[in-house]
């Protein structure tokens, strides 16, 4: 049988434009019939008979066509590919579609296409298929691709797992929504939240009531078996990333997202990983007791916006943005996301002033002093930044609510002071645009004044909103003279 496979005609798959495929499946089958077909070449006729087999709707016989010999593998995977052939303009796309995401765990983009544009997500389920195959004739994680070939009830499985490194509001909220989405997460904490995730998961409170997620939760220094198709996501302060990216240790070839606040985040993750990804953040949670995260808004419980770094889109942001679509938020790729950062940061310069005086501090003149000091910097620098319109547009896909029983804190600053956490994420915030004036020849007195007095607040373990606006107000106003 290895023999007919090695003689068959390219008349089969030409027609197609898989005359690649074909030759290097005749390839294997010559490899098998010589004697010298190594397991690899046996696991990549496998993996090419269970996509064809997937595709004829035979989802339940995959497993037991995976024990046939390598000849007969390949024989059917050929067979396979020119029924396919003929099939192709006589399937019905949508009962196609349906048994797809009966057997498949897809990833979210064919999900999310599947309900208007079936032939268009085959093609799409058809292309990842394809793309794993040439990942693993290139050698490349040959674990993951066994695990391809190895799913549930022996279907091919694609699914981008986020690797969620840190548990806090941000980091809390997206896990949990994604646990109960059935999206493939496993969280990273540390500490009291890491015990009390693991002894009764982790309790997400919503303004439309309670759920617990039941969700996978390691240290960082675990000793993760990474996935040809992990994504790690940043979730920490940006003061703790580079510590928190060196005691994770992914390897360079996993894409980082960075979920942070500021703008250097995605510089410190590009000296781990070779693909990094911005992402905007703009989601109102809490974090103050183990085990527990609260998100303040419904029905969109958080927006983003995600990117390449420097620039452009790149390869996952599509898939990653699927996910964080079918947990229940709204996520845009964007070509510049770090445009949407800069405008993104030009509000967390009211972090700091709002931790040590209080929410007025928010709208105070400190923060149009703070922003105006910004935009010249920007300007100065021939950086990008979002207009007012951009950002007000963009926040009306999001609707603030209360949570019953709860009394909404201050924001991510605030949470840190009231945690008694050393250090803030201020550095990094009006501390980024005293860095930039610094630079640029720009003056930041009011951004250099709030960075000072806000790492002495975490120094001194101040209550946070405990000093009066007018105090706070006269402080700066001192330091800028």
């Amino acid at each position: 049988m290895i023999a007919r496979v090695a003689g068959k005609g390219d008349d089969v798959i030409a027609g197609v434009g898989e005359v690649g495929e074909l030759l290097r499946l005749r390839r294997l089958a010559a490899a098998g019939a010589r004697g010298r077909g190594d397991q690899r070449d046996r696991e990549q006729l496998e993996l090419v008979a269970s996509g064809a087999a997937l595709r004829h709707r035979e989802p339940a016989r995959i497993t037991e066509r995976l024990r046939e010999p390598t000849g007969r593998v390949a024989a059917r995977a050929e067979l396979a590919r020119e029924l396919d052939v003929r099939a192709l303009h006589a399937r019905d796309p949508v009962r196609a579609v349906d048994e797809l995401l009966a057997v498949v765990g897809p990833p979210a983009l064919v999900r999310g296409l599947a309900e208007h544009h079936p032939e268009r997500a085959i093609d799409e389920a058809v292309d990842l298929e394809r793309r794993a195959a040439a990942r693993g004739a290139a050698g490349i994680d040959r674990g993951f691709e066994r695990r391809l070939i190895e799913g549930t009830h022996g279907a091919v499985v694609y699914a981008m797992r986020l690797v969620i490194l840190g548990a806090g509001a941000i980091g809390g909220v997206v896990a949990g929504h994604l646990a109960r989405a059935n999206r493939d997460v496993l969280l990273l904490a540390r500490g009291a939240q890491l015990a009390a995730i693991r002894e009764r998961g982790l309790q997400v409170d919503t303004p439309a009531g309670a759920f617990v997620a039941k969700l996978p939760v390691a240290e960082a220094t675990a000793g993760i078996e990474w996935r040809l198709d992990d994504v790690l996501v940043v979730a920490t302060k940006t003061q703790d990333v580079a510590a928190a990216l060196a005691e994770v240790a992914a390897p360079a070839w996993v894409p980082i997202a960075c979920m942070t606040n500021g703008l250097e985040a995605e510089r410190i993750a590009l000296r781990h990983s070779r693909e990094v990804y911005g992402v905007c953040v703009f989601l109102p949670g809490t974090y103050l007791e183990p085990g527990v995260v609260r998100v303040w808004a419904a029905p969109v419980p958080g927006l983003f916006e995600v990117g390449r770094y420097p620039d452009g889109t790149g390869e996952r942001a599509d898939d990653f943005a699927g996910e964080l679509n079918v947990a229940g938020f709204s996520c845009v790729v964007r070509t510049s996301v770090m445009k949407w950062k800069r405008g993104k940061l030009l509000s967390n310069l009211a972090n700091g002033a709002e931790a040590i005086s209080g929410r007025e501090a928010r709208t105070s003149v400190l923060m149009t002093t703070a922003q105006a000091e910004a935009r010249a910097c920007y300007a100065a620098a021939n950086l990008s930044c979002t207009t007012d319109a951009e950002d007000a547009a963009r926040r009306a896909d999001i609707t603030s609510a209360p949570i019953a029983g709860a009394t909404r804190t201050g924001g991510s600053t605030w949470q840190s002071l009231a945690r008694g956490l050393g250090a803030l994420e201020t550095d990094y915030l009006n501390g980024e645009i005293v860095l930039l004036g610094r630079l640029h020849g720009v003056a930041t007195p009011v951004n250099e004044a709030l960075q000072l007095l806000a790492a002495e607040a975490a120094r001194t373990r101040a209550k946070p909103g405990a000093l009066p606006l007018a105090e706070l107000i006269a402080r700066v106003d001192a330091h800028a003279r």
